[in-house]
């Protein structure tokens, strides 16, 4: 017997559509033709057992059994799902033929893989990729089964990920939750790998808008008429550099009276300026390309005002339900080259779909091949399109008609072509000042014909002639004003710009070496989770919306400003992403990666606590206090290569630094013993505090110094460290 279990029950009624009939429904599978059952997952059938299925101490919550890293690692079947899971035993036994059908990611992956090991099953396994419910699709996909075993590695990045998330979110609320209560907070604070440095994003950009302070500033403007032209062009008026120190970094002038001689000089002259130097360039801007998950999201709560979960649940419905459209959690936004040859047939059932499109439809350039067919940028999964499926879609509810209609334009986009700029740079002189302006002519129109994009782009700087004028030129003068204006904070985050956020979270990053790592993963989430991390910040109440802004709570700031730095950044939970590709790839083991993590979280406790690092479970840490990465600042752990030992960064291999081992912090550890207490760790960097006696009497200083510069007063011989240390 043949057995397909598939990811949902949705998928496997959509995989029996495509095999042979009679389908006879059975309690909890379908039964298809002469041999082959389809069954399904609902969600994860297994879950990680709790602290205290490895030791009943743990039911209880106490620091002193912190941090809790299991060395056996174990699951326990969902109580919800127990009995489903007892059939998918079943039908196991009698299976020759297992076929893996879970979705095309890295938790659809782990999701039906880790219901096969729980039942041992040692037959063969094909994996079975679909991206398309349609019949035919799934068909063709039924035709290049590929051995399971090529995704192995991609399981077991998604294994490493559960486990550190239980070992984050475990340890960590456990520490910061008893840290409160014992200052008189009462509740849960609950702490998550990507969920927390999102609420750091949203509480540091509150407290930048609470503290920013305006500055005023003032530009000067001209406007110069050419002839036979009707608007002329607007031009802005260029520091000389023995003016700049009246400016800011940005180049604003910052001195009212400045301005005011500026333009009375100019006014006693004939108002003519000269044109100095013009240059010209043609920008094109191609289609742009169909959506991502992320992509989407972010464009309907642009357009609609609609949350990230509301755009998810309802690309779900059009694709489990209806399939309408393609495999919505996709990180991709290119499409297989084999795919340009149904563009016909799928534009036709467009106009039967939607027959408000036939005109644009019937206007594309089938012959022009748009930048998205691109073999060597997709994967497991390809862009959000349209599917073959024919339906009238008056009869969906708002919600679906208006996210199908947003993906079959980005479809219809890549049919036309580029949309074409003619930019003219002018710099004049007038007197002794200089100006400098630009104008935009539009050559071709392009893919910004179509309805969707009209609105979209801002085209009124576009003059309809092009600037017919010369270097020594004289225009004149129309106007000349000063224009007096404040610096603005920065825009509070809605959950479009959260969500941009988190797919760009480089940018909220200063390191370059990070940044660099950060640009080239994923960002904070996955196309997956974001949107359901977004929506337990508001379930917890950490966030809440005003209007269409997101605010943090008073116990959402709380909760970031009692973790350390490390916590509250996207610095960690990025790398860690890094690292779990590294994972799919094969070039990082699973167990070292735990290591890691296990070592950064043993410190993070020390961190939120106070309490010296202790051994974990299974976990040993060769030295109490290693020295710090020269790179990214975090911790370094002991490594034996072929020479001898050294030190190498926790955060290998997005952080390849490394130090000889002569640097060992052994004798710094002793140096801070005062009697028989242990050492008392820094809270910016965790190795050992020093008492030192200055010009001003006794402190306590960092061991790491210089690397780390922080002191604490001396209170009756114990450093006086606040109990929430900001870094």
């Amino acid at each position: 017997m043949q057995l397909i279990i598939a990811e949902k029950p949705s998928l496997a009624r959509a995989i029996a559509k495509a095999l042979p009939l009679p389908h006879t429904a059975q309690h909890g599978y379908i039964h298809c033709g002469q041999d082959t059952i389809v069954t399904w997952c609902t969600g994860h059938l297994l879950e990680p057992c709790g602290p205290e299925a490895y030791n009943p101490q743990y039911a209880k919550w106490d620091l002193t059994n912190l941090p809790i890293a299991p060395s056996d690692w174990r699951l326990t079947p969902r109580s919800d799902t127990m009995n489903h899971l007892r059939v998918i035993g079943t039908l196991l036994e009698d299976a020759n033929e297992v076929i893996h059908a879970g979705d095309p990611d890295r938790e659809g992956q782990l999701m039906v893989d880790e219901v096969l090991h729980y039942f041992n099953i040692e037959l063969p396994v094909q994996r079975l990729l679909i991206s398309d419910l349609t019949p035919h699709a799934i068909a063709l996909s039924l035709s290049r089964l590929t051995p399971n075993t090529e995704y192995k590695n991609l399981s077991l990045s998604a294994q490493c990920r559960q486990r550190a998330d239980w070992l984050y979110g475990i340890n960590l609320t456990r520490a910061i939750t008893l840290v409160a209560r014992e200052h008189g907070k009462d509740g849960v604070f609950s702490v998550g790998r990507v969920q927390t440095p999102v609420l750091g994003l949203v509480v540091k950009r509150d407290i930048e808008i609470e503290q920013f302070n305006p500055v005023r500033y003032f530009s000067i403007d001209a406007h110069f008429s050419i002839p036979n032209h009707p608007k002329g062009v607007e031009a802005t008026w260029q520091p000389s550099p023995s003016r700049e120190m009246h400016c800011d970094e940005q180049g604003r002038l910052l001195n009212r009276k400045i301005a005011e001689r500026v333009v009375r000089s100019i006014s006693t002259t004939e108002m003519l300026g000269q044109v100095v130097a013009i240059t010209k360039k043609q920008l094109q801007e191609p289609p742009p390309l169909p959506f991502s998950l992320s992509t989407l999201q972010i464009e309907a709560a642009r357009r609609f005002g609609y949350s990230p979960q509301f755009t998810l649940d309802g690309a779900l419905i059009l694709f489990d339900k209806y399939k309408l459209i393609t495999y919505p959690k996709s990180d991709c936004r290119y499409l297989p080259e084999e795919q340009f040859e149904h563009r016909t047939s799928l534009l036709n059932t467009l106009i039967l779909n939607v027959p408000s499109l036939a005109d644009s439809i019937h206007s594309c350039e089938l012959t022009s091949k748009s930048r998205v067919w691109d073999d060597q940028k997709t994967g497991p999964h390809h862009a959000i399109v349209p599917t073959n499926q024919p339906l009238d879609i008056s009869t969906l509810h708002e919600r679906e008609q208006q996210l199908y209609q947003l993906i079959c334009n980005h479809y219809i986009a890549q049919f036309y072509p580029d949309f074409i700029v003619d930019e003219s740079t002018i710099e004049l002189s007038i007197g002794n000042e200089t100006f400098k302006g630009k104008a935009l002519n539009t050559v071709q129109h392009g893919w910004k014909t179509l309805h969707l994009f009209r609105q979209q782009d801002d085209d009124n700087s576009a003059n309809q002639m092009p600037l017919n004028v010369q270097a020594s030129d004289q225009l004149n003068c129309a106007s000349i004003n000063i224009v007096a204006q404040e610096t603005t904070p920065p825009e509070r985050f809605d959950e479009s710009s959260l969500l941009s956020a988190m797919t760009s979270v480089a940018n909220f990053i200063d390191d370059p070496y990070l940044k660099k790592t950060l640009r080239e993963s994923d960002g904070l989430g996955t196309e997956a989770t974001r949107a359901a991390i977004i929506e337990t910040l508001f379930r917890r109440e950490y966030m809440v919306k005003n209007g269409r802004h997101i605010l943090s709570t008073s116990k959402g700031r709380a909760l970031i400003q009692q973790l350390p730095a490390r916590c509250v950044t996207p610095d960690m939970t990025a790398v860690w992403e890094a690292a779990l590709n590294t994972i799919s790839s094969g070039s990082t083991k699973p167990k070292d990666f735990i290591a890691r993590i296990t070592d950064e979280i043993s410190h993070l406790i020390a961190n939120i606590t106070g309490i010296p690092v202790k051994k974990a479970d299974g976990f040993h840490p060769t030295i109490a206090q290693p020295p710090s990465c020269p790179k990214c600042q975090s911790h370094m752990l002991e490594r034996t290569g072929k020479f001898g030992k050294f030190w190498a960064c926790s955060q290998f291999p997005a952080c390849k630094a490394s130090l000889p081992w002569r640097l060992n912090t052994t004798k710094k550890a002793k140096a801070v013993k005062t009697g028989d207490s242990p050492p008392i760790p820094c809270p910016n960097c965790h190795a050992p505090l020093i008492r030192r006696t200055g010009t001003r009497g006794e402190f306590w200083g960092c061991s790491n110094y210089p690397s780390c510069r922080r002191t604490f007063k001396d209170i009756d011989g114990k450093p006086q460290i606040p109990i929430n240390p900001r870094h």
